[in-house]
């Protein structure tokens, strides 16, 4: 079945769920796929002010809910219907578990981010 635009779709978000503590943080992976370079470029910029770039479109976030829910609206407002945004919320048990290989595996640079 081909996907048309008037086509409705069910959508589970689960950013409601979520509320126990807002202001622990936790560990989420960002990806994203953008057809169009200019927005492609806005969405690249607003997630260097939230996280870690780790690879051109894939960003770790260290951040309670409330800033990845502000984060999700920037990006809602730049993106368009045959855009992909992938927010993955990572448990601690899970995080610990990873395995880096390369340049990046020894740790982070010190960076500032500005929380909007």
């Amino acid at each position: 079945m081909d996907f048309e635009e008037n086509q409705k779709f069910t959508y589970i978000d689960p950013f409601e769920k979520k509320c126990n503590s807002k202001t622990k943080s936790e560990k989420w992976i960002v990806l994203y796929d953008i057809r169009d370079p200019k927005r492609l470029r806005k969405v690249a910029k607003i997630m260097e002010n939230y996280g870690i770039r780790v690879q051109k479109s894939v960003f770790e976030i260290f951040a309670p809910i409330d800033v990845v829910k502000r984060l999700r609206y920037r990006i809602q407002k730049v993106i368009l219907i045959d855009d992909y945004v992938l927010y993955i919320n990572v448990c601690e048990e899970d995080w610990q578990k990873q395995i880096k290989y390369g340049v990046k595996a020894c740790g982070y640079e010190q960076k500032d981010f500005e929380i909007l």
